[in-house]
């Protein structure tokens, strides 16, 4: 088995803790391995978001640990976690998240404006990963002008082009077409395929079974973990 990249070790999430408290979390414990495609599922309101947003240091638990490549990282300040984000951690979103003032270019380039990359650099970077996802020749337009599919490929080149250790998709295909949905799975499995480790995060099972292991997840716990291959 290869590295473990992410392990949580009986992580809690309570919102409101003493008062109308919410258990999101309720002792969530598991570990993704380096070059796995893992998917979540679960209904609303049992706890798979609240598991990305932790998954991804967007958010901390009540309770218990959280590892990356062996770490714990569980009490690292908002600063330390923001690095980590930018450094290790790629997102792709439902609604793509991306900004329509700015062309697609520079959207693919703004996780290397963060991270202090020189422009020099981010162009050429950026370019390299929009040919990748084979929509080049919309770099110089902005995000609004292009279809659902081409703005999710703009927004996996935007999560690739820092060459982060694990991409997390929440409900990738939710703002697509049936058609466009199945070119965008089988983009994450090439990618997947080529070595990138892969989270997504779902409601719907045929989205999830894309992925070679799925995780259920229910009123804030594991209701089952298993192979998909």
């Amino acid at each position: 088995m290869s590295e473990v990249v992410i392990e949580c070790i009986d992580i809690k999430k309570i919102y409101n803790p003493g008062v109308n408290e919410t258990h999101a979390l309720a002792g969530v414990s598991f570990k993704i391995h380096k070059g796995e495609f893992v998917s979540i599922i679960g209904a609303s309101g049992s706890g798979k978001s609240t598991l990305l947003n932790t998954l991804g240091l967007l958010d901390k638990p009540t309770s218990g640990e959280y590892h990356l490549n062996g770490e714990n990282v569980t009490s690292y300040s908002e600063k330390q976690l923001t690095n980590l984000r930018l450094k290790k951690f790629g997102f792709i979103f439902q609604s793509f998240n991306l900004m329509n003032n700015i062309t697609c270019i520079k959207n693919v380039e703004l996780p290397m404006l963060y991270a202090g990359i020189p422009s020099s650099k981010r162009k050429k970077m950026a370019e390299e990963k929009m040919d990748r996802m084979m929509i080049k020749n919309q770099a110089n337009k902005k995000p609004m002008t292009l279809s659902g599919g081409q703005r999710q490929r703009v927004a996996i080149a935007r999560a690739l082009v820092n060459n982060p250790e694990v991409i997390f998709a929440d409900e990738p295909t939710g703002a697509l077409d049936s058609k466009t949905t199945v070119s965008i799975l089988e983009l994450l499995k090439e990618l997947n395929e080529q070595g990138n480790t892969i989270v997504v995060v779902t409601h719907d099972m045929n989205v999830a079974k894309t992925a070679k292991r799925i995780i259920t997840i229910k009123d804030g716990k594991i209701e089952s973990d298993v192979s998909n291959v």
